[in-house]
């Protein structure tokens, strides 16, 4: 019997590594033939994981795009040596993820004639809300991708996922697709295994993302400021790394401040996250908006207490007031508050966590992905046309 067929198309190898991983080498297991396609990172954590990849023995191409690129040249070429490599390597489904995989996969794989796609949405905020905000550079943004993604969604045979009720809603009702290709997946899962549950944290508050402005870095810097003067026994770490081709990231310059000013500590990008997460009391994401952060799941794997905005995404990554508390978006003085609440209590944080990892053994665990995402593509292979 021939070999499936199995393509993703990612902005990054990175991202990939991190969430979509455990996917692939499922499929790899259940016998289907993996690539993936990535446009490039071109720094140390694109060099680790194009290591792992082969370590993985998983066939990859890189490509000339970049996740925040602008160059149309570049762009273009990056669509180009998509195309030529669908048509060799013929998959029979495309796995699209990420803002510039999912359009670049989609458009590809329609002008390819891909029999079966997938596309997984981590947060559709850009598409259907930034448009109606004042902004004309955002609103003409919007209404080009919106264009696409109505070529894109047209596709005769077609799942999508999205990590959240908000995103599924957004798109039931918008109308530019059938309810029944909709798929609610709550994020990219943890395995559990890999977490111990530890009893004893250390008094460390942790924000685990990227430092992006969207992701409330300059709250929970704020924060820990006001915090450490108060309560200079604690301890607040970044985990995550600059990115100086994102216009929303910070600098370097001003890492360097909070630094020497005794705020923060940085421990940047870190290939396993887990024994920050061990350690913490508290992890702390006042993020502007998401699809479903990882790094919540495994917040919750490791048994922290979570702080965390109530915004799309976030608010279904914990139980309020049960696995942790939710604070208003760009809230510092509300942010402040939740968080000495919470460190002053330590039976609440203890509480928090203990049914924090009960939340992830019933809604986040990996094998529940696996078999829920290995179900899709069963089922599209079966509507092949």
């Amino acid at each position: 019997m021939k070999r499936k067929k199995l393509l993703f198309l990612v902005n990054h190898y990175p991202f990939f590594i991190s969430h979509r991983l455990p996917i692939a080498l499922e499929a790899m297991h259940k016998g289907y033939l993996v690539a993936v396609l990535a446009g490039r990172k071109n720094d140390e954590e694109d060099t680790k994981s194009i290591n792992l990849l082969k370590k993985k023995k998983i066939t990859f191409k890189q490509v000339s795009f970049k996740s925040n690129g602008t160059n149309p040249f570049v762009e273009l070429f990056g669509l180009i040596q998509i195309f030529i490599y669908m048509l060799k390597f013929k998959p029979d489904i495309v796995h699209c993820a990420s803002p510039k995989g999912v359009l670049y996969g989609g458009i590809i794989s329609r002008l390819a004639g891909v029999k079966s796609l997938v596309v997984a949405i981590s947060g559709m905020g850009f598409l259907f809300t930034q448009k109606n905000k004042l902004n004309l550079f955002y609103r003409f943004i919007s209404f080009i991708y919106y264009l696409f993604f109505k070529r894109i969604f047209l596709h005769p045979n077609l799942a999508i996922i999205v990590q959240n009720k908000d995103d599924y809603k957004l798109l039931e009702n918008n109308g530019l697709i059938r309810r029944s290709i909709i798929r609610l997946i709550p994020g990219s899962g943890v395995n559990l295994n890999l977490f111990k549950r530890k009893t004893f944290k250390k008094k460390i508050v942790l924000f685990p993302a990227r430092l992006l402005k969207n992701k409330g870095i300059y709250e929970f810097v704020a924060a820990a400021e006001i915090i450490k003067k108060q309560l200079p026994d604690w301890q607040f770490i970044l985990l995550g790394g600059i990115d100086p081709e994102n216009p929303d990231s910070v600098s370097m310059d001003e890492l360097r401040l909070w630094i020497d000013r005794g705020d923060i500590t940085w421990v940047g990008h870190q290939a396993n996250p887990i024994p920050y997460y061990q350690d913490a009391s508290i992890v702390c994401l006042p993020s502007f908006r998401e699809g479903m952060p990882k790094s919540l799941l495994e917040a919750a794997a490791a048994s922290c207490a979570v702080v965390t905005t109530d915004v799309t995404g976030c608010r279904e990554a914990i139980i309020d007031g049960v696995t942790g508390d939710l604070v208003p978006v760009a809230n510092v003085a509300q942010l402040v508050d939740t968080l000495k609440k919470l460190i002053l209590d330590e039976k609440k944080r203890k509480k928090y966590g203990q049914f924090g990892r009960q939340l992830s053994e019933n809604r986040f665990n990996i094998k529940d992905v696996l078999h829920e995402t290995h179900n899709i593509y069963q089922e599209l292979l079966i509507h092949e046309k």
